[in-house]
């Protein structure tokens, strides 16, 4: 069961639970009036609390994983294993950002004269 589950049912427990004492103070309505007045009143405060302290802890674990949700897309995408993982970033056509794959790509496939760029550029990376 995820987190954000568990704390959704653990919310919808003290509902439970403060839902019952109240019935129950209903019921004896007539003797301790006071008292269980008292009683549901800091029941009441006390699932307040702890429902805030889980709302707050859900948001922070929803932020967390949308910053690791963003951490693996650029992994996925930049990473040591993808295929444009080189931090060459220049198009020789059109100027848009590319990776060193697409560069090779176009040195191979574009222009003839601009192949024997490919193994100077392989040099100077370390390739």
């Amino acid at each position: 069961m995820s987190t954000s589950n568990k704390i959704s049912q653990k919310v919808g427990d003290l509902t439970k639970e403060r839902d019952r004492a109240s019935a129950k103070a209903q019921k004896s309505w007539g003797r301790k009036t006071n008292e269980m007045v008292g009683i549901i009143k800091e029941q009441a405060l006390k699932f307040e609390e702890e429902r805030h302290w889980l709302i707050s802890k859900l948001v922070k674990l929803t932020s967390s994983n949308q910053v690791l949700e963003k951490e693996v897309e650029a992994e996925v995408k930049y990473g040591p294993y993808s295929i444009s993982c080189m931090p060459l970033r220049c198009n020789l056509m059109t100027g848009v950002d590319c990776g060193w794959w697409e560069l090779q790509q176009q040195l191979t496939q574009k222009d003839e004269r601009v192949k024997f760029l490919l193994p100077c550029l392989q040099q100077g990376i370390g390739l």
